[in-house]
């Protein structure tokens, strides 16, 4: 089984500043050439007594984020500083919109610090407005239906000290991609030899569909598709083609479908009334009837197949020998599926650097 994960991973390098600030400047890893641009300066707000935030620093100086090829695209940044100390309260807030050109630059005071880095995350300003400490962030979650393909919502942190430099911060999706990379069907030898599966579709059931955008996600908090397709479930997603999709019809001929639906962690340990396994199901007719071919997404008796994680690929071939079950949630025959399953790690990839 081979293992790799898809990261989207800044590295920042922080120079020493001339006064109590620093400034984190954000450039993408894209061609090998690093092409400096205009600095363009943003004020940084900082929080009140009163939960206001307000204009605060000016004082700037470049430190370098670099960036590892990626697919992913950065609509909006949220990059929050926190005191490391006892009471961890916020020391500066800033927001910014398609950071594609130009520097970005973002200062904090002097000392310990924790920061906090967020891309995509479907907020607008005012929805970060009441946090006043790092312990506010634990109540800050997304939802799946929001997800937009190619821009995920994509968190990261950072220990550090004003001033410190060589550190590096990394950018990785909350959510896990299942691809349906192939898929066929031979029913040689059963009764129904040479039917096809028709009116065929993929689809994820019991997804956790809500994620803290920092912290551990390990359980679900609310699902989506719990037990079945739900057309009400699937109507409230932006792009419904991260969790259903057509197949049309399925026969002997290898269909190199390449399918990517999503979904957020989702590990327990058992199945029970409040948890469930998260399942690729695989729906089509066979002679008029309905079957669904569900299958656990990760699980088995390897001791590595603990569930969905966060920030990786579950790549599936597969072939359907028989007919499967009659309801979605109704674990599957021995012998009615065959598959092949990688589970794909994070592996850095050469660097490619334009600053933006």
């Amino acid at each position: 089984m081979n293992r790799h994960r898809d990261s989207f991973t800044p590295l920042a390098f922080v120079k020493s500043l001339h006064s109590d600030h620093r400034i984190l400047t954000f450039c993408q890893l894209i061609l090998s050439i690093l092409i400096p641009l205009v600095p363009m300066l943003h004020g940084c707000e900082s929080l009140h007594q009163d939960g206001s935030f307000t204009g605060a620093y000016n004082k700037t100086q470049p430190v370098k984020l670099a960036v590892l090829n990626s697919k992913e695209d950065v609509e909006t940044l949220e990059v929050l500083a926190f005191n490391d100390d006892q009471l961890q309260k916020l020391d500066c807030y800033q927001r910014f919109e398609n950071p594609v050109s130009g520097t970005v630059n973002i200062s904090s005071q002097n000392g310990e610090k924790i920061i906090m880095a967020c891309a995509n995350s479907h907020f607008d300003r005012n929805d970060w407005m009441h946090i006043s400490s790092l312990a506010g962030l634990e109540e800050i979650k997304v939802e799946l239906e929001n997800e937009v393909r190619g821009r995920p919502v994509m968190s990261g942190s950072l220990r550090t000290k004003a001033g410190s430099s060589g550190e590096s911060i990394m950018l990785e999706r909350l959510h896990s991609k299942v691809i349906l990379r192939s898929i066929s069907c031979d029913f040689t030898g059963k009764a129904y030899d040479g039917e096809q599966i028709r009116n065929a579709r993929a689809y994820l059931t019991n997804v956790n569909a809500t994620c803290p955008i920092w912290g551990e996600c390990l359980y679900a908090e609310r699902y989506v598709n719990r037990g079945m397709l739900s057309e009400a479930d699937i109507s409230r997603f932006k792009d419904e083609s991260l969790i259903i999709n057509d197949l049309g019809t399925i026969g002997k001929d290898i269909i190199h479908c390449n399918v990517h639906m999503i979904c957020y962690p989702n590990l327990p340990d058992s199945e029970g009334p409040g948890t469930s396994f998260t399942r690729l199901v695989i729906e089509g007719e066979i002679a008029g009837q309905i079957w669904y071919w569900p299958i656990d997404i990760n699980r088995g008796d390897d001791i590595a197949q603990e569930g969905v994680g966060r920030n990786m690929e579950y790549i599936y071939d597969i072939r359907i020998t028989r007919k499967g079950s009659a309801d979605p949630d109704t674990a599957i025959e021995t012998g009615c599926v065959e598959f092949i399953m990688e589970v794909r790690e994070w592996k850095e990839k050469d660097e490619y650097k334009e600053v933006f």
